[in-house]
């Protein structure tokens, strides 16, 4: 969700102009590219759920389980 000024926003098809207001929604394995093409700050929301594998975070010790794989 577009929240301050314009930009663009290139997908598979090609590039498309976005103003204050716009959104979109991209189905997972969808390509794509918010690009701020201007001075000005580029303001947007992202709201997103796209882990596709197990993930834990422990916050006791700082450490994130992924995949199988306890890293640090």
């Amino acid at each position: 969700f577009i929240l301050d000024e314009l930009g663009k926003v290139r997908i598979q098809e090609g590039c498309e102009t976005i103003e204050f207001r716009s959104y979109f929604i991209f189905p997972p394995s969808n390509p794509h590219q918010i690009i701020n093409n201007s001075k000005k700050q580029l303001v947007y929301l992202v709201l997103a759920n796209n882990t596709l594998f197990d993930q834990y975070y422990y916050s006791d010790s700082d450490k994130i389980w992924l995949l199988g794989i306890l890293t640090q």
